[in-house]
């Protein structure tokens, strides 16, 4: 059987329209479709009559995405500009944000960090215009997204020890924690049992592990100095 591909436009009786590629009398292939009131439309790729590739779609409130879809979602990676003047790029999963991604908002915040479900969830880190920089752990508590930022007290006891880092060089004596405690904001705990723990420049990581011949476990807090 021969594929019969052609270019063509149709109309439909409420006034959208495609024009575009077209493959066994089916939308496939690179075309535009244009919906009756004039402000919502797609242009991009599609395939055996659904959106699916790369495009463009506008939406009748307004937003625009510009990325991959999937059977007809948003699904891969893509930019949304929302009509108030916020941008998201990022992941997406069956047209929900998904995965790492970054909101600019329209006065000057920045976030990144994980989302799922269209919410921001996990590990994230705002920029605000004014130059400070929050980080904290995303989570829904009683049907409300809260962001966590790290607290110490919730992580450390007496036997517990700081050591402060320098890009050039290592104190090993342990300080005073509380010397730290006014300069250390938004921090972050992680627990993996014998690994240490990812450190971000400006920031502190808690770090727990587990002594194999003596099952106890130990625990240090590094602090990266400005």
């Amino acid at each position: 059987m021969t594929d019969n591909k052609t270019i063509g436009k149709s109309v439909a009786e409420n006034g959208d329209y495609y024009e575009g590629e077209w493959l066994n009398e089916k939308k496939h292939g690179q075309g535009k479709y244009m919906f009756s009131d004039g402000e919502e439309w797609y242009d991009g790729e599609w395939e055996n009559n659904q959106i699916h590739g790369n495009g463009i779609y506008k939406y009748a409130d307004g937003n625009m995405y510009i990325g991959q879809f999937i059977n007809g979602y948003e699904d891969g990676i893509g930019k949304m500009i929302f009509k108030d003047g916020n941008i998201f790029e990022g992941g997406w999963y069956k047209g929900k944000t998904s995965g790492y991604g970054k909101i600019i908002y329209s006065n000057g915040d920045i976030f990144e960090g994980s989302f799922t479900n269209n919410i921001k969830y996990g590990y994230g880190e705002t920029i605000y215009s004014n130059g400070m920089i929050e980080k904290g752990y995303y989570e829904e508590i009683d049907g409300e997204i809260i962001c966590s930022p790290f607290n110490h007290s919730d992580v450390f006891d007496e036997d517990d020890s700081i050591t402060t880092i320098t890009e050039n060089s290592i104190d090993d004596e342990p300080i005073n924690e509380s010397e730290n405690y006014s300069t250390c904001s938004g921090c972050y705990p992680y627990f993996q049992e014998n690994q240490k723990g990812h450190m971000d420049k400006g920031g502190c990581m808690y770090i727990s592990s587990e002594d194999d011949d003596n099952d106890e476990e130990s625990s240090i807090f590094i602090h990266l100095s400005a």
